[in-house]
């Protein structure tokens, strides 16, 4: 059986962790919580007390493992820059030559360049927006172990519909931006074909194939889930955008997405 652990198990971390062993995996968890302790062993899930931002000690255990993924997205709230990437390196640097890594990235990582976008538009930090991802694919992709970064766009679906955050907000200048996300089915279901299919020391775009403006699908997202519709203005400039494309992903996994459309993401 193998052996499999997850630093992170949260929104996707938990389900991610659920669908493997019904896959037939081992899978160890950890938790910065106390409280949640219990609910990962009645999962089945083998839980570790694990807070990195607070102390780099973790038991040997958890990194006696065949694949070791890493669902801790940055946050300037709980941790510095430097914390965050010390407590990557950490985590690489306990594994095994052995050992398969599995990074979740983020498509924010991209430029706004008013264009589709694949994984090759980074190639230097002075192609990413956001200068620490790269700092953080860069600790996994040459860490000289089996390692893969997958960029997820937006993360969505369940409880996290998207609208909460724009509903009945005035003059919004984004509307003609066109969405990446992703349904956490589909996210989960990805990072297992990569497990399965051995696909190691590469990225992938994460993203649904569909994009459609953010004005036409917020309206939509209020207009069914019955929220405050939100209004766009014109802006007099048109507004940066950039359109993921997930061709690698689809191609090199052979991967048929659940939900291809936003439109039809459930809820």
């Amino acid at each position: 059986m193998m052996k499999l652990s997850i630093i992170g198990c949260g929104w996707l971390g938990l389900p991610l962790a659920k669908f493997l062993i019904e896959k037939g995996f081992v899978v160890k968890g950890s938790t910065t919580s106390n409280e949640k302790m219990n609910q990962l062993t009645k999962l089945g899930i083998k839980p570790f007390l694990i807070n990195l931002f607070e102390d780099l000690r973790t038991d040997k255990d958890f990194f006696n493992t065949d694949v070791l993924v890493v669902t801790l997205p940055p946050s300037q709230k709980k941790q510095s820059e430097q914390k965050y990437l010390e407590s990557l390196d950490f985590l690489v640097s306990n594994t095994s030559s052995e050992t398969k890594l599995i990074y979740t990235s983020s498509t924010s990582i991209y430029k706004s360049l008013n264009t589709e976008l694949e994984e090759e538009a980074i190639r230097t930090i002075e192609d990413s927006d956001y200068p620490l991802l790269y700092k953080a694919e860069k600790i996994f992709m040459d860490s000289k172990r089996p390692s893969t970064v997958v960029r997820f766009g937006g993360l969505t679906g369940y409880d996290r519909i998207l609208i909460k955050y724009f509903a009945g907000k005035k003059d919004l200048t984004f509307g003609n931006e066109p969405v990446n996300l992703i349904h956490r089915d589909d996210a989960v279901r990805i990072i297992f074909e990569i497990i399965r299919q051995h696909k190691w020391n590469t990225i992938f775009n994460a993203c649904a194939p569909e994009h459609p403006l953010k004005k036409d699908f917020y309206t939509f997202l209020s207009e069914t889930y019955n929220y405050e519709k939100p209004h766009f203005a014109n802006p007099l400039e048109p507004y940066p955008y950039k359109i993921i494309n997930p061709d690698k992903l689809i191609s090199e996994l052979s991967y048929q997405f659940l939900f291809k459309d936003p439109y039809r993401f459930t809820y």
